[in-house]
């Protein structure tokens, strides 16, 4: 197979010493490009930038509460190491959230120095630990340890080997055939580069106009900034987005902007919830899962379907949320789902209320009561007896692939449900928590 270290740049120079036998006193130097790890390198740095204008674009990690918002977060910001002397209380919240902050600002730039390097990896990498450690953030944080590891391959350059001066001319003046090849290897070589370059050029600003948050950028920016740059910077990202992103979407690799917890960011997580109503009007109902009342290994290893359950309310997922409906009516119903008259999907709001005002510096910060917004419907499927049967084939069969993975979830949860008494003539309603 052909990788990028064939393609740009694998080449490999024979230096001998002049001075010694070439038989004997010879090495090969293999070389590889160094673009791929530019890219490494630039990607790394401009998720930290990111990360680090979105939260100038608020008031909460200026003001230093932005780390009380976080850990109210029963989704992303619940880990199996979370102290309530650190995350509690006033004085150490108020340090985490300006140190993180401070990270954010210094790192980006000091990284590119030969003598702050090495703190500044230490220190983003006892960041990222620590993030693992006290957040649910899946692999987040050992894809930042990856990056930022490019920045310890450094770019050696070697001395040219001396020429030979026995063949810098042949018997009638003209060149010889090693003159001849050296400098196609050289061309190639240059073309290479330039390749690589290109190559580079094309990644970084394709990642620059997809993730960075030129918005937000440019609302913190100076208002002669703003006057000046907004309206040509968003229209020229627009005119560039409206190609690549119809590419960036079939390949399934948009992510969105780069602001991780920005300075907005009030600690709100997105619950589930389906109702399902039976021919004789039995009413039952289902939660998303409150993560905070897992174990705690178990909060890692249901990070895709946390991920999953806060990204399926998305514009655009109508075909996942029929999906999970029909997964919903297969495992959680089983052969109750034979009289099954509707199903629908529901999703709301949970988020912590401001911390309270005039608290000492050891204080206690959480609040037990959540603010809950009312539920909004996404999805739902009447089974009417006209075309029931029909509907109820097409339904079941589109799901079954992934009957498997929920019914995994389903019964790892400790999770009790009333069954409802098939032959009362009034209506009882079931609550499972997922």
């Amino acid at each position: 197979h052909i990788t990028i270290y064939d393609c740009f740049g694998r080449r490999s120079h024979t230096q001998q010493n002049p001075n010694a036998n070439t038989d004997t006193h010879s090495s090969n130097i293999t070389s590889w490009p160094m673009w791929p790890v530019w890219l490494f390198q630039w990607q790394s740095v401009l998720v930290m930038l990111g990360a680090m204008v979105g939260k100038f674009d608020g008031d909460f990690w200026v003001e230093g509460t932005a780390m009380y918002y976080v850990s109210s977060n029963t989704d992303e910001g619940v880990g199996i190491f979370n102290p309530d002397i650190l995350f509690d209380r006033v004085l150490p919240s108020r340090i985490l959230t300006w140190s993180a902050l401070a990270v954010e600002v210094l790192a980006p730039f000091t990284i590119w120095f030969e003598k702050t390097r090495s703190v500044t990896l230490m220190v983003l990498l006892s960041i990222f630990i620590g993030m693992d450690v006290t957040m649910n953030m899946g692999t987040f944080e050992f894809y930042n340890i990856l990056g930022w590891s490019f920045f310890l391959i450094h770019r050696e350059e070697s001395p040219p080997a001396p020429p030979n001066v026995s063949n810098i001319k042949g018997n009638n003046g003209s060149s010889p055939p090693s003159t001849i090849r050296n400098k196609v290897k050289k061309l190639v070589s240059t073309l290479q580069s330039v390749l690589g370059l290109m190559c580079f050029m094309l990644f970084f600003t394709s990642s620059f106009l997809l993730a960075f948050p030129t918005n937000a950028l440019l609302g913190i920016s100076p208002q002669w900034v703003q006057h000046r740059l907004s309206e040509p910077v968003v229209e020229f990202r627009d005119d560039v987005l409206d190609h690549l992103l119809p590419i960036v979407y079939n390949l399934e690799l948009y992510q969105g902007e780069w602001t991780l917890f920005s300075g907005g960011f009030d600690g709100e997580r997105q619950k589930l919830s389906v109702k399902a109503v039976m021919l004789d009007g039995t009413t039952m109902e289902w939660q998303s899962i409150n993560w905070s009342k897992l174990p705690k290994w178990k909060r890692k290893r249901y990070y895709n379907h946390m991920n999953y359950f806060k990204h399926v309310a998305d514009e655009g997922s109508e075909d996942e949320q029929y999906d999970l409906l029909g997964v919903i009516a297969e495992s959680a119903l089983g052969t109750m789902a034979d009289d099954l008259s509707y199903l629908s999907l529901h999703t709301h709001t949970e988020y912590a209320p401001p911390p309270p005002e005039d608290l000492g510096w050891w204080d206690p910060l959480k609040q037990k009561d959540l603010i809950r917004t009312e539920k909004t419907h996404l999805y739902s499927i009447s089974f009417d007896e006209g075309d029931r049967e029909e509907l109820r084939e097409n339904f079941f069969d589109c799901t079954t692939c992934g009957k498997i993975w929920w019914d995994d979830l389903f019964e790892s949860q400790y999770h009790h449900r009333r069954r409802p008494n098939r032959g009362a003539s009034d209506s009882s309603q079931a609550t499972d928590e997922l």
